[in-house]
Parts: C-alpha cells; sequence; structure tokens
C-alpha cells in the first residue's frame, strides 16, 4: 500500500476528533476519522486534481450523508433532543466542511491524484438511465438487508419506540425519508 495513502487516512482523521474534545473518546473518533477519510481515497487518487474539485466532490457527500441523514434520524428519533437540533445540526456542518477541506489539501499536498491515458468510457443516456435505476434498486437492498441485522442486533436497544414513531408518521413517508 502506498505510504501516502495511509498518510491520508491518519491525518484527514484527525479533523473528527475535533467532537472528542467535549466528548472524550480520542481514539475512537480519530479511529472513525481514519475509516471515513479511508472512504475519499478514490476521490483522491481519481476525481479532480485541484484542491477546490476535491471539496466540491467530497463536502456535499459529507455533508448530505452524515450530517443532514444523521440529524434528521436524531430528529425524528429523539424527540427529546429536539431543542439542540439547530446547535447540532450546525456544529456538524462546521465540522465536515472543515474534514472535507483538510482531505482536499492533504490530497493535493500528499500528490495523490493520479493522471491516466484511460479513456473516459462515455455511455448513452439510456444506459446512465438504467445504471442509476439498478443502484438505487441495490442500494435499497443493501440497506434492508444490513440495516435490519445491524439494527435487529446492535442498535435495537437504542431505538425503543421506532415502531410507534414509523406508524405515527406513516409507513409510506418513513421510506420517503
Amino acid at each position: 500500500m502506498n505510504w501516502r495513502v495511509v498518510l491520508y487516512c491518519l491525518l484527514g482523521g484527525l479533523p473528527l476528533t475535533i467532537a472528542a474534545l467535549g466528548a472524550g473518546h480520542f481514539p475512537w473518533f480519530w479511529l472513525s476519522g481514519i475509516l471515513m477519510a479511508g472512504a475519499f481515497v478514490p476521490i483522491a487518487l481519481f476525481g479532480p486534481r485541484t484542491a477546490l474539485g476535491q471539496f466540491a466532490v467530497t463536502a456535499p457527500t459529507l455533508l448530505i450523508v452524515t450530517a443532514l441523514c444523521t440529524w434528521s434520524e436524531a430528529v425524528l428519533f429523539f424527540p427529546k433532543f429536539r431543542e439542540q437540533e439547530t446547535r447540532d445540526l450546525f456544529s456538524s456542518i462546521v465540522m465536515y466542511l472543515i474534514f472535507a477541506g483538510i482531505l482536499a489539501v492533504l490530497a493535493r499536498l500528499l500528490k495523490l491524484s493520479k493522471a491516466t491515458d484511460v479513456p473516459v468510457t462515455h455511455r448513452s443516456f439510456f444506459g446512465v438511465a438504467i445504471a442509476v435505476i439498478l443502484s438505487g434498486f441495490a442500494y435499497v437492498l443493501y440497506y434492508l438487508v444490513f440495516g435490519s441485522i445491524t439494527y435487529q442486533f446492535f442498535t435495537k436497544a437504542y431505538y425503543p419506540d421506532a415502531q410507534q414513531t414509523v406508524m405515527r408518521i406513516g409507513v409510506l413517508w418513513f421510506w420517503g425519508i
């Protein structure tokens, strides 16, 4: 494995330790940051070559998948924390913007972006539409299988009123969310 990729993950994980300043558990926050930075290695290697381009790809992913989805789940399933919801959303947005910025700068400083002579394969509109639809079905299938395993064996205790909450908002609306 390339030492620069390892360094990217190790240093890239440090911004998530910002949360450890208030919560403690520095090693766990750093480990989660290392794993998240590892998820962005393909973008660092094969994505945009500029730091701004790297940031433009990484930041929306982090903001939508982590900050917004996690925040909306907390608002939905933990109503007792609603008075802190705005603060929690904005603090996670700031932390993930810092994280995306550091990953973008690290990718540039470590020269992870690789030039390639392989031509980009262009698909037809129909081919892209089919790929997107199939990817959506695959995502739902993976989510149902692995999400149900995770819920049943690991997180069910943290969501004691989950079934009542889902029934209260309606199953169709829940899946729409």
